[in-house]
């Protein structure tokens, strides 16, 4: 079976280039094949916090990365998809730590708190935060909606009465 070179990508008889990396492929399998990191590598992502998306967002992970604690940050919801058009997430941001880090990356958030600045908690954005953030939703996604009521209805009109 041909082999790329350069992922390790194991592909069927008749193809000879790799899509991905943009290379010949060989019929020999490459020395250091792709493989999952060892189990003792691989992080054990636990919930730090749930925190509304700006600059603390950054601070913390800042922070955390500094100590040498790996953050995974993901967006609940269609939190990304608000971050890519208009900035920021509406939804919040979730972010995780090893488990075994999660003791020290607690300590951490403690120690930004006594520093003056609100450490995120585990509780989440307020409702007050919660219901700011539905309202922001609704308007982004109200004119796409009406637009797309407004082409059916165009479309349903010309339907009806086209001859």
């Amino acid at each position: 079976m041909p082999w790329c070179p350069k992922c390790g990508g194991e592909y069927r008889e008749g193809f000879s280039f790799c899509v991905d990396c943009q290379c010949g492929l060989t019929d020999d399998p490459p020395e250091k094949a792709r493989a999952l990191p060892p189990a003792e590598d691989r992080m054990d992502p636990v919930l730090l916090c749930e925190i509304e998306d700006g600059p603390k967002t950054g601070l913390l992970t800042a922070l955390l990365e500094g100590e040498e604690i790996p953050v995974l940050v993901r967006y609940p919801s269609v939190g990304l998809h608000t971050k890519l058009g208009c900035g920021f997430s509406l939804t919040g941001v979730r972010l995780y730590v090893d488990a075994g880090n999660l003791e020290a990356a607690r300590g951490l958030t403690a120690a930004l708190s006594e520093s003056g600045e609100e450490a995120p908690g585990s509780s989440g954005p307020s409702p007050a935060d919660r219901r700011r953030r539905k309202i922001l939703l609704l308007c982004m996604l109200l004119p796409t909606l009406l637009t797309g009521a407004g082409c059916l209805l165009a479309w349903l009109w010309k339907l009806a009465f086209a001859r």
